[in-house]
């Protein structure tokens, strides 16, 4: 099992600065020292129009972390594809694994919140078109010298694309899964399978699904990849793990930016939109309300949504963790818990490192 770190640029008011090249260059330093401490891969996630994670422009940041690490793998998950020109991100993609000699791991999604469609001029209701669109025309620009596309969304004519990816036939893809859909159409085209929000009981039946449907529809000897985030915070002791994460939960999910989108919009305020009654989403929106609740800290615990504690509790919840999904190939750590100051997450990254990678590495 790989062991990774999910790097949301959200820490608490050192994002909101009027200095982004600080915060670029503070993840940075970050990054070279996860790879120095031994983690295997390091992702940032894209969005657009969202008030709580403010990373705009994904490829560009990996460039620069690309030049200043060597070994670490790198991505983004995700990147949402209804709001690129498939075309260049292919481009982009593959320059990237150039720069960073074959070392980019290609998370993908169609994002979950309308209000971030809305602001960009994109029909929230054709994303799950435009991305299976987007990835097919992403996989004609790594394997064709000239690609003519006639679709509904994008058109090419006699487009020369460049470069081919470092990485052959192309670099591993990822599908951002969040319901039963999402699992088949990761299986069926050989994807691997990214998840992070739901609970682990959910999430393992899910998995069984994917891996079965995969069975089906691969050929043999290829296997099923599947990525898992959860949000995590160590510290020396379990009470002071406890006491410091617990004073920061609260605005782990970023429902400031859908109640502003409720009110200005009229959107629903989960952030759905006409895909509120969608039975993934009436799951998910259970459990925000179980995770808004007075016990929503302990009930997040629970349901392995959270993993909070000393080296040892860590090792143990990440161990069963593991157990429960059947088997994980990249376990990805969000070291930024609800608002955590940057310097606090970096400090639980740092003992993570040291004292927890080694021990679940060669689960």
């Amino acid at each position: 099992m790989d062991l990774a770190v999910w790097d949301p640029f959200s820490g608490g008011d050192f994002h909101e600065t009027d200095n982004p090249s600080a915060v670029y260059d503070w993840h940075v330093l970050q990054i070279r020292e996860a790879e120095e401490l031994g983690y295997d891969q390091y992702y940032l996630i894209e969005h657009q129009n969202n008030r709580a994670l403010r990373l705009t422009s994904a490829a560009v940041m990996l460039a620069a972390m690309a030049r200043e690490t060597s070994v670490i793998r790198i991505g983004t998950m995700i990147w949402p594809l209804p709001f690129h020109n498939p075309m260049r991100l292919a481009q982009d993609v593959a320059t990237l694994d150039h720069l960073s000699h074959g070392r980019v791991e290609f998370g993908t999604g169609i994002g979950t919140q309308e209000v971030e469609s809305i602001r960009f001029g994109i029909d929230y209701a054709q994303r799950q078109a435009m991305g299976e669109e987007a990835l097919e025309i992403i996989k004609l620009a790594w394997s064709e010298d000239e690609v003519t596309y006639d679709g509904k969304f994008w058109h090419y004519l006699d487009h020369l694309p460049f470069p081919r990816p470092f990485q052959q036939p192309h670099p591993p893809i990822w599908a951002g899964c969040h319901s039963y859909r999402a699992h088949e159409f990761a299986a069926r085209n050989g994807f691997g399978c990214a998840q992070n929000i739901e609970t682990n009981a959910d999430l393992a039946e899910r998995l069984a699904f994917y891996r079965k449907i995969w069975a089906e529809t691969q050929p043999l000897g290829t296997r099923p990849r599947t990525f898992l985030m959860r949000q995590v915070y160590v510290d020396e002791t379990d009470e002071k793990a406890h006491e410091v994460a617990r004073a920061r939960y609260g605005n782990t999910w970023g429902m400031e930016n859908r109640a502003l989108a409720h009110q200005r919009y009229g959107l629903d305020p989960a952030g759905y939109g006409r895909e509120g009654e969608l039975p993934e989403n009436v799951a998910r929106n259970h459990l925000r309300e179980m995770l808004a609740g007075p016990n929503g800290y302990e009930w997040g615990i629970e349901q392995g949504i959270f993993i909070i504690g000393s080296p040892d509790t860590v090792i143990e919840q990440i161990t069963r963790t593991n157990e429960q999904m059947g088997g994980l190939d990249v376990f990805c750590a969000n070291f930024e818990f609800g608002r955590m100051p940057v310097e606090q997450a970096r400090k639980a990254l740092r003992l993570f490192g040291k004292e927890v990678l080694p021990a679940v590495s060669s689960l």
